[in-house]
């Protein structure tokens, strides 16, 4: 499995626009401020076997939470008065890398403690979901998209025809890495979008009615062999018979499964994954549903992740 890299926040980091480089160790005034500190201690999961890492942003009402969890290491990191991180979130295991999507801002963190961007973003509204792919990164509010590009630039916001009106509640990219989904819920009816900088939004299906509910909380993933997969709260597994017809089958159901909130295929195991808001981890195979807990007590996690 990979070692994970992630970094230590300071209270007193100053932020603007793009890349920030001034941190306490500058600045006098940072005395009786509160420091993050970096947490390692045992998750309630060792020996935990996968080939995928999973990750996830929560919160106790004190403090807030990235943590990428691989085996049996959880790195936790406290509130410092960066405001609400409970946003979708990415981790990249080459680069040692993690993307927070917030309300007004997008941050990338890592690998170094020190080393921290910060983004305006540029439209307003609660982000729903993130996905990383070749190209760059995608962050989805209800009504917009935001585009970052792979080299770090300025996000900016994809420009959208009278059919792409929002109501967007997912993204996630292909299995290839070449493209990114988007999930909406418009009209009640449920559509799927597909966006390349280079061919912008493109229709894969409507009437999707599996995805006109917001029940639909563990949102989209590349499923077996790359299939569009979709994952319910209670975790049923849906994946599109073809991207032609926009049917859907229901493929796998995990076992006394509440409040998911993010599901992926792991190729390795051949299983499917599912993470639940109370941070536990369901592995679910033709065998069964194995339970792990992932969280400690009193965090509650918002949004999740998978990683290869």
């Amino acid at each position: 499995m990979r070692a994970l890299v992630l970094l230590t926040l300071s209270a007193c980091h100053v932020f603007s626009d793009g890349t920030i480089d001034v941190t306490c160790d500058d600045l006098p005034a940072c005395s009786g401020t509160d420091t993050a500190t970096v947490d390692t201690a045992d998750t309630g999961a060792p020996g935990l076997t996968l080939g995928a890492g999973v990750g996830y942003a929560a919160t106790d009402g004190e403090r807030w939470t990235l943590a990428a969890v691989d085996s049996d290491l959880a790195v936790t990191f406290q509130r410092s008065g960066l405001g609400d991180f409970s946003g979708p979130l990415d981790y990249n295991p080459e680069t040692g890398q993690a993307t927070v999507a917030t309300t007004d801002r997008l941050y990338v963190f890592g690998p170094d403690s020190d080393d921290i961007q910060s983004f305006l973003m540029p439209t307003a509204g609660a982000p729903a979901g993130l996905a990383r792919a070749s190209f760059g990164t995608i962050v989805v509010t209800d009504a917009e998209i935001v585009y970052q590009a792979a080299t770090t630039a300025e996000p900016v916001q994809v420009a959208k025809t009278a059919a792409f009106v929002g109501n967007f509640m997912s993204a996630f990219s292909s299995a290839a890495g070449d493209l990114v989904y988007v999930v909406s819920t418009h009209d009640g009816t449920g559509a799927l979008y597909s966006l390349q900088p280079d061919t912008g939004i493109a229709v894969v299906a409507e009437d999707l009615g599996v995805l006109a509910s917001r029940d639909l909380g563990g949102g989209g993933f590349s499923g077996d062999g790359g299939a569009l997969s979709f994952c319910s709260v209670d975790g049923t597994v849906y994946e599109m018979a073809t991207s032609s017809t926009g049917g859907v089958d229901a493929v796998a159901q995990a076992e006394a499964a509440t409040d998911v909130i993010r599901c992926a295929w792991d190729s390795d195991t051949q299983q499917h994954l599912m993470l639940q808001a109370d941070g536990t981890l369901l592995t679910v195979s033709d065998s069964g549903t194995t339970r792990t807990a992932l969280l400690r007590d009193g965090l509650v996690a918002t949004h999740g992740l998978f990683f290869d």
